[in-house]
């Protein structure tokens, strides 16, 4: 078997590098990242700078609450209190 001639075949090559396409037009002070998107900037409150509250002032409700309810659920039934305070105790019945 012989290799075929391919001396009608001739190409060329040209490589070129990638050029900056157009940077858009944006507002002074707008910063980008390496991949092109806008960074986000925090924005400073007056709120934040308020010295953070201490735990009481937080949850005083929710521990006033917690010291009405919790006895109540945690203490045992009274005897009686289903409402019949008046009603004589039942008692057996005689033949």
């Amino acid at each position: 078997m012989t290799t075929p001639d391919f001396e009608g075949f001739k190409t060329r090559v040209q490589i070129n590098e990638p050029q900056q396409g157009p940077k858009p037009v944006s507002q002074a002070g707008v910063k980008f990242d390496s991949k092109g998107r806008e960074k986000k900037v925090e924005v400073k409150d007056d709120k934040k700078k308020e010295e953070e509250q201490s735990f009481f002032s937080k949850y005083w409700l929710y521990i006033l609450g917690a010291m009405f309810i919790l006895p109540r659920l945690l203490s045992p039934a009274e005897e009686g209190a289903a409402g019949s305070e008046g009603a004589a105790p039942a008692q057996g019945t005689r033949r």
